[in-house]
């Protein structure tokens, strides 16, 4: 998603033989405004500057800043929305118009994401094909993620999806629904492997997809990842697994009623702190960093327990 950014090693010229381009491009559109939200991302804000944007909003940190013409001061820990919010008030203001009011809260400034009528129905189809209606109570777990170290075990999420059935207080019986990627398929093949009444694995959606069959769902559990951002903008109660990355800047942009997070306390023996905040591991450097890892089936099922008593005995739903 940030191009010019990337954690693998990459041949010295490609990130600046990119930007070059990339910045001959956007110039051609002359652009009055442009907005670098990841704050640390210098590639993207030397874009802005080489594109000639007059307007350049984004956050001071160092090697980015010159590049931009209105750098803020970076407050950290905070969650990235707000962060992302105080940038499009200030570009706002640039350009004459009023700020965002404040504060930046979910119920202000709900995240939404609406999929489309064939994306709905591309779905309805599905789970009519596997027998399962709209109606009945869904479960989705969305195990992946885009950096090994955030993966839970693939036999704790068989085990919590084997308790759910009996944490749910519903005449029909709960559909387990297993979703990511193609690649990540195998992941999901044994997590199902272990799961006592077979779940339905779906690895072939869109974003909007995804986002329809979410809506549907009674409970998204997952790690640290975009489909469950996702479902919490389709307003579906959500169970986040953290580790390395802090929730504090990435968790769920929703209530702490609705949207558990369970970050994980285990310092690895080679990092400073918990979170850590660093990604890259190596694979044979994952047998050390079992942060994520260590978090308990029972932390998981006891928060699935909360969060459907309360989802069952709150008289509205609201992200």
């Amino acid at each position: 998603p940030f191009p010019g950014f990337q954690r693998a090693a990459q041949k010295p010229l490609s990130p600046y033989i990119l930007l070059r381009n990339v910045a001959q491009q956007l110039r051609r559109e002359q652009y009055d405004l442009a907005i670098n939200l990841r704050p640390d991302f210098w590639w993207g804000a030397a874009l802005l500057y080489l594109a000639r944007i007059p307007r350049r909003v984004g956050y001071a940190i160092a090697p980015g800043t010159p590049f931009l013409s209105r750098a803020l001061p970076f407050q950290s820990p905070e969650l990235a929305t707000v962060s992302n919010l105080r940038l499009a008030s200030t570009a706002l203001g640039l350009l004459g118009n009023p700020p965002l009011e404040e504060p930046y809260t979910p119920a202000r400034y709900p995240l939404e994401f609406a999929p489309t009528p064939a994306e709905q129905a591309w779905v309805n189809e599905r789970l009519e094909k596997a027998h399962i209606a709209v109606e009945d109570p869904i479960v989705v777990i969305h195990p992946g993620t885009g950096a090994a170290v955030k993966l839970w075990r693939t036999a704790a999420w068989s085990a919590c999806a084997n308790a759910i059935p009996g944490l749910l207080t519903t005449p029909a019986p709960a559909r387990i629904i297993l979703t990511g990627s193609q690649s990540e398929r195998p992941m999901l093949e044994e997590i199902a492997h272990g799961i006592t009444s077979p779940p339905l694995l779906m690895t072939d959606m869109t974003i909007g997809q995804m986002a329809a069959l979410l809506q549907h769902a009674k409970l998204v559990l997952g790690v640290d990842n975009g489909p469950l951002h996702l479902a919490v903008a389709r307003g579906t109660p959500t169970i986040h697994i953290f580790g390395p990355t802090d929730p504090r800047i990435f968790g769920p942009w929703g209530t702490a009623e609705r949207h558990v997070v369970i970050a994980s306390t285990h310092r690895c023996p080679t990092c400073p702190t918990i979170p850590c905040g660093r990604l890259d591991f190596r694979p044979e450097e994952l047998p050390a960093h079992p942060c994520v890892r260590l978090v308990s089936e029972q932390q998981v099922e006891d928060a699935i327990k909360t969060l459907l008593n309360t989802e069952a005995t709150s008289p509205s739903h609201t992200s």
